[in-house]
């Protein structure tokens, strides 16, 4: 069985960009708010501590995020700066179709029809324009 931080980092991994917010958490969790601070405080600490680590863990306002840290921002950039010669993916497709078909069309409405989260398809075919 996972421990609760690993489940609050599995969560939070699940979540992408958007994170989770403190209610959803502590209903997931099952914790209370205290419970749910010193915990993302422990998982905080733990990927700090580890200097191999390229995620960090952030808290604004009432929601959660698992980041990557800044200092993986150059690899990052060289990852997104691909070459647009080439296709594009089955889930970018997918996305395109709902969205010629569905439109106006939110990401949340996306994910609802497709099952999955679609936020990295998406944040592609914006990146390719």
């Amino acid at each position: 069985m996972a421990t609760k931080i690993a489940n609050l980092e599995a969560l939070l991994y699940v979540a992408g960009d958007e994170g989770l917010e403190q209610n959803a958490l502590c209903g997931l969790l099952e914790l209370n708010e205290t419970e749910l601070e010193a915990l993302f405080t422990n998982l905080k600490d733990k990927l700090e501590k580890d200097s191999d680590n390229g995620l960090q863990a952030i808290h604004i306002n009432q929601t959660y995020k698992l980041t990557t840290r800044p200092e993986t921002s150059k690899i990052i950039e060289k990852y997104f700066q691909k070459d647009l010669s080439k296709g594009i993916s089955q889930s970018a497709l997918e996305i395109l179709a709902i969205v010629a078909y569905k439109q106006p069309i939110t990401r949340v409405e996306i994910d609802d029809i497709r099952g999955v989260n679609s936020s990295g398809a998406i944040q592609t075919l914006v990146w390719r324009g």
